[in-house]
């Protein structure tokens, strides 16, 4: 096991059956994003598997994280886990279905403003989950139309599933959600 203090994210997702452990994001101001590209991949695969998209419910828990057995995130402990897990029973088949806890009193204007990509997502197709996903990557469109599968699309195209998406609302969203994780970090000497 692996002990550290440091701030990490830890991120609890309830989907449609069972609560699970996700995963630790280290850097925590792309948690959001991270959040994001599994909320898209997941709608991605529901698609691929069930033909239709499955949405789940998210809590991130900023706080210490106490042990950490390497490659069993499940089994791990800290105030991360504890702050997640509390904030995802609470929210757990409600809209928003995105939550954070552990940056006091920023916590309820990151949690708006996910609630707000939470109802967007809610209506993503499986081509706007992609195309989300891969910019996420930060791919260019027209990168991303080259990449297309199973067949490659235009640019315009994948503009146009962005921009259904709410992409152009999305990605400033991400960026205010991670200065203002870096400004609370930065007020306690976290960083």
């Amino acid at each position: 096991m692996v002990q550290c203090h440091l701030p990490h994210f830890f991120i609890h997702c309830c989907y449609v059956w069972f609560k699970a452990n996700l995963f630790v994001v280290s850097d925590i101001t792309a948690a959001a994003r991270a959040v994001l590209y599994s909320r898209a991949s997941l709608i991605i695969q529901s698609y691929d598997t069930f033909g239709i998209p499955l949405n789940s419910s998210i809590a991130l828990g900023f706080g210490s994280i106490d042990f950490f057995p390497h490659g069993e995130s499940s089994a791990g402990g800290g105030k991360a886990y504890e702050l997640s897990g509390k904030r995802l029973d609470k929210i757990r088949n409600q809209l928003p279905g995105m939550s954070v806890s552990g940056f006091g009193p920023s916590d309820p204007g990151i949690t708006a403003m996910l609630g707000v990509i939470d109802a967007l997502i809610r209506h993503w197709t499986r081509p706007q989950a992609k195309a989300v996903c891969l910019s996420l990557q930060n791919l260019t469109q027209l990168k991303i139309a080259s990449m297309w599968e199973p067949e490659r699309i235009s640019q315009q195209a994948v503009h146009k599933h962005l921009k259904n998406a709410g992409w152009p609302a999305v990605k400033p969203a991400l960026n205010w959600i991670a200065a203002t994780i870096r400004g609370c970090n930065a007020e306690n000497n976290l960083l």
